[in-house]
């Protein structure tokens, strides 16, 4: 560990001028040409590794490329590392705040979500080549550029790609007091759509079907599945429709965010929507229902538990106490985790504020979570 350590600090200074060199590109999902200018830097970067690695390009139209990144390595298996390039922040944001330093922290827009842990990842496998060569299973390495929009244009690569791994490391930043993440919520969305008849509020009112008090029904139904017991949270988001308020509304959507912990509970509150979706409380009306699971749950397991307990014991090696926790929001763990791979999430540096102007990175946190990264691959791949 002390090798990994010193190697780290020698490289440290390089570090942070390949994090400013990303921070500072407007990379929103929907910028494609910020996406794949960080995907070129990244290339560029892999390249000097002197062809030890295989690079594909996986190009999209409506979003950046993707990028998969292999080293084969001596010892059978895989281990997959994941990491996005996409941003939630708006074309001029660089402009406005670029990449800074204040005391140990480094600020920016996406500096620790997720550009901070890509610059992990990659020193990360600099040092790890140099110490241990290919004494590692197969590394391979996805950079999507979808991952903020829900990875809908990438999912599908990840899960090929993931069919065969071993083990999956997601490059999400460690929470704000070093804690890894070892389950995640899954996220439904759902469209109702209702269509009713339109008719004069004041002259002939009773020749209307209201859509918008239909959807008042099964908003307030809707809402009724939230059971926190289980950790399922329903909420109606969004609401639209009619024309004036002296017309009979002909038609009306509301949408919904749905966030649950496990696949089994998934299955069931998609039943129960589907049930709301055909009750019909205004007669008249009808409904239609879009939507359905974007991200399903981390879930952990006994294999992802063995994961967090190595990881936990190399952080007790390096003098740091790395607790767990389940976290709300989503990452594209979800989808190798569904897929039963053994998977461990927020292996990156500490950061917090995210999708924020205040979106912040530890610096203090970087060598030794670079070391923590390159010690759990080699472990890994020896277990």
């Amino acid at each position: 560990m002390k090798m990994i350590l010193e190697q780290a600090r020698k490289n440290y200074d390089d570090y942070i001028k390949l994090l400013q060199s990303l921070v500072n590109i407007d990379s929103g999902s929907k910028n494609k040409k910020g996406v794949d200018k960080v995907g070129r830097i990244l290339i560029d970067s892999f390249k000097a590794f002197d062809k030890k690695y295989e690079i594909e390009v996986i190009e999209e139209e409506e979003c950046g490329n993707h990028l998969v990144i292999t080293k084969r390595g001596n010892i059978p298996g895989k281990i997959l590392l994941l990491a996005h390039m996409d941003t939630v922040f708006p074309e001029g944001t660089v402009a406005q705040r670029p990449f800074s330093i204040a005391g140990n922290r480094a600020y920016g827009p996406g500096v620790i979500d997720d550009k901070g842990c890509i610059a992990s990842l990659y020193y990360g496998l600099k040092i790890l080549d140099e110490i241990y060569e290919e004494d590692t299973k197969t590394i391979q390495v996805i950079f999507n550029s979808d991952e903020e929009i829900s990875s809908i244009y990438s999912r599908n690569i990840i899960e090929k790609y993931a069919g065969d791994a071993d083990y999956a490391i997601i490059l999400e930043s460690a929470r704000a007091n070093g804690d890894v993440v070892t389950a995640r919520k899954g996220i439904a969305k759902y469209v109702l759509k209702v269509e009713g008849k339109a008719a004069h509020a004041g002259s002939n009112p009773q020749d209307g079907v209201n859509a918008i008090i239909e959807l008042c029904h099964k908003a307030v139904e809707l809402s009724t599945l939230t059971d926190w017991d289980k950790g399922t949270t329903v909420n109606v988001g969004l609401i639209q429709g009619g024309t004036s308020p002296n017309t009979v509304p002909d038609y009306g959507e509301i949408t919904v965010d749905i966030r649950i912990s496990t696949l089994e509970e998934a299955s069931k509150i998609e039943k129960k929507i589907q049930q709301i979706a055909q009750k019909k409380y205004v007669p008249g009306t009808m409904t239609f229902l879009e939507g359905g699971i974007k991200r399903p749950p981390l879930e952990k397991n006994q294999y992802s538990a063995k994961i967090y307990e190595t990881v936990k014991d190399l952080g007790a090696e390096m003098g740091i106490q790395i607790g767990e926790v389940f976290a709300g929001g989503g990452s594209d763990g979800n989808f190798t985790s569904a897929l039963g791979i053994p998977t461990i999430d927020g292996l990156g540096p500490v950061g917090g504020g995210y999708h924020s102007k205040d979106e912040y990175m530890d610096l203090d946190s970087v060598i030794p979570r670079i070391s923590l990264l390159i010690k759990l691959i080699w472990k890994l791949s020896h277990l």
